[in-house]
């Protein structure tokens, strides 16, 4: 997670000096962000109401 931060960090630094629109830039970085937080969660188990029971 926290190298999702530096690449969004990285690109706004980036983009900003080269003379692009601040605001532009910040909604890319929280877009950004917000996309990989799924990629970075670990998988977890499956919620109980998701499970199956068995049949008798």
């Amino acid at each position: 997670m926290l190298a999702v931060l530096a690449v969004c960090a990285l690109i706004v630094l980036t983009s900003l000096l080269r003379g692009e629109p601040w605001m532009l830039m910040g909604l890319t970085a929280i877009s950004l962000a917000v996309a990989a937080v799924p990629e970075a969660l670990p998988a977890g188990r499956s919620p109980p109401s998701a499970r199956t029971r068995p049949t008798r």
